[in-house]
């Protein structure tokens, strides 16, 4: 998190600059999404959406104690429409 060091300034540092890399790559966006957004969809963990090989989309959720892949397509759907929600209320990449 941007607004929560863990491990020191050092480690920040690389963090950040890791991000910054990142950003650099052709097939990756960084966005962020301000505390004053409030409460969203992702509150309680992580969400990726992930697009296989074939086109098929799975979603992976991560909270504190646990992870779960998804590949129900109207629960991988309801994912979609939530990480698209967070998009959309992020800052501009």
């Amino acid at each position: 998190m941007l607004r929560r060091p863990v491990g020191g300034s050092a480690v920040m540092r690389g963090q950040l600059e890791k991000l910054l890399r990142m950003a650099e790559q052709p097939n990756i966006t960084v966005q962020v999404l301000p505390f004053d957004q409030g409460a969203h969809g992702a509150l309680a963990g992580s969400l990726s959406v992930l697009v296989m090989p074939d086109g098929a989309q799975v979603a992976y959720t991560e909270g504190a104690h646990n992870g779960q892949l998804t590949e129900e397509p109207d629960e991988v759907e309801r994912f979609v429409l939530t990480y698209e929600h967070l998009r959309a209320m992020a800052l501009r990449p």
